[in-house]
């Protein structure tokens, strides 16, 4: 095991600790905001903990694991992007859902150009990408959308049974 595997492990405390300061000092740090951080910094370790241990794994073992180990830097990746990007961009959940499909097609445009960094195309990336960034607006539209409307109008029609 590579002892620089350890590297953004180690960082993604310090990275999530920062965020938070941050935030706080500009902004009520909402159950918005809270979700946003949790989800990216789940997203970001299993990213990271994929790349350095999953994937030399799978490597080394010349295993076939349907290309997860392949993409998963694109797949995990795309959910930290975006909720990464959410959590300091965030203004209203309408503008978010432009965000997330943008910072998808940006990856997987990355992708698709073999932009420097990236000398090799795969089009499991692409797919993989494009896959996450629908995951991801389906669970934001979901969980920040759909939810708190239909806990709205619940509690409009208690009151106005009142």
């Amino acid at each position: 095991m590579n002892p620089d595997s350890f590297g953004p492990l180690i960082l993604l405390p310090i990275i999530c600790l920062v965020i938070y300061f941050m935030l706080k000092k500009q902004t009520e740090f909402t159950h918005h905001k809270k979700v946003l951080m949790i989800l990216f910094a789940v997203s970001f370790f299993i990213t990271e903990a994929g790349r350095s241990f999953y994937r030399p794994e799978i490597y080394e073992r010349g295993l076939f694991d349907l290309y997860i180990a392949d993409t998963l830097g694109t797949s995990i990746g795309t959910f930290a992007a975006i909720f990464f990007v959410l959590l300091l961009q965030a203004k209203n959940r309408i503008s978010d859902m432009f965000y997330i499909a943008g910072i998808t097609i940006i990856i997987m445009l990355y992708e698709l150009l073999a932009l420097p960094g990236n000398p090799v195309f795969d089009p499991h990336d692409l797919y993989a990408a494009l896959i996450c960034g629908l995951l991801a607006s389906a669970f934001y539209f979901f969980y920040f959308i759909w939810l708190p409307y239909k806990h709205a109008k619940k509690k409009f029609e208690e009151k106005k049974t009142d």
